[in-house]
This record gives structure tokens, sequence and C-alpha cells, in this order.
């Protein structure tokens, strides 16, 4: 009859925690990007009279809208 137990340590699963949560940082850094993005598409769609209503020029809106998703805005800082 074979025994159950293994002669091997058995190691902890693998989680995003793990590994100084760098799989759960990169995890959160591509969400954020991805909700910048998704931001920046609903940015493009807006026509001079709304963005006149929100207070923001054409022109910085136009260049908002088009940087690139990884070129995140700082938290709590504005850009201008």
């Amino acid at each position: 009859m074979t025994s159950l137990t293994s002669p091997l340590p058995i190691s902890q699963p693998h989680t995003l925690e793990t590994h100084g949560g760098r799989a759960y940082k990169a995890l959160a850094w591509l969400r954020r990007c991805l909700a910048v993005a998704a931001e920046r598409r609903e940015l493009r769609q807006l026509d001079a009279r709304a963005l006149g209503d929100i207070g923001v020029d054409p022109i910085a809106a136009c260049q908002e809208a088009y940087r690139p998703f990884w070129d995140l805005p700082e938290m709590g800082k504005d850009r201008h």
C-alpha cells in the first residue's frame, strides 16, 4: 500500500499577493490604464458645447483624449 504523504515540502499556493505583490500591482495598473483609456474615448465623443459645459478647452480635451493609454495622470495633481 502506498503512502499519501509526500516527502517534498508543500509550498504555499501562488496568489496575487506573492512575490511582494508585483502581480497584484501590475493588474491594478492595467485596470487603471483601461479605465483611463475608456474615459479618454468618451472625452473624444464630446462636442465643443459639452466641453464648455464642463469647463474644458477643446484643444486641451483633444490633447488629453489622444494621450497613450499608459500615460496616466498623476493621482491628486493637476497636470496643467
